[in-house]
């Protein structure tokens, strides 16, 4: 069955089915050029890559997006996995001092791909060093929880609570200062 992509029009009634055909037809060719254009620039990214000097925090920046593209697939293979490692390896150690939010990202998305590979002891590092530069409560609690499932997982699970607890703590203040706020 094609799905039909095309709204009810008042004034001409229900689309046919030829319309619902050139409308999947339609969204099929713009999926397919989407998936085309960013292959594209994910090709263009990485030959960038090889151009740009060693520490220079556009390289360091580049590295970072193409592990993100990565990692922020809807499934991920072994091979995506180790590909975004090998992009976050490449990244300078002091990159994104300067710029903290890159350096939290780096870091938890670092933690990320450790807890995918079972290395938890540097995924908790990672996910520590994240939550002690981060302004942003939200972020932190979302790190929070992933360490405690963490925990759990490795059946530390008096830790894991603990970190449970946490997030529910600072997540209810958080909100309570949010509905506060729109009550002023």
């Amino acid at each position: 069955s094609i799905p039909n992509l095309l709204p009810d029009d008042p004034l001409i009634g229900k689309p046919s089915r030829f319309d619902a055909e050139v409308s999947h037809s339609l969204h099929s060719s713009l999926t397919e050029f989407y998936r085309n254009h960013l292959s594209l620039a994910i090709f263009q990214l990485r030959q960038a890559q090889t151009h740009i000097p060693e520490g220079s925090i556009r390289r360091d920046e580049s590295h970072l997006l193409s592990a993100l593209e990565i990692l922020s697939r809807s499934t991920l293979t072994d091979a995506d996995v180790k590909i975004a490692i090998a992009d976050l390896d490449a990244i300078s150690e002091s990159a994104f001092m300067q710029q903290p939010s890159l350096r939290r990202e780096y870091l938890f998305w670092r933690a990320e791909t450790e807890r995918m590979t079972s290395r938890s002891s540097l995924a908790h590092e990672h996910y520590s060093e994240a939550i002690s530069i981060t302004e942003n409560e939200a972020f932190a609690a979302r790190i929070r929880f992933r360490q405690a499932e963490l925990f759990e997982k490795n059946g530390q699970f008096s830790e894991a609570l603990s970190y449970f607890d946490t997030v529910v703590r600072t997540t209810t203040v958080s909100l309570h200062e949010l509905q506060a706020s729109h009550t002023r």
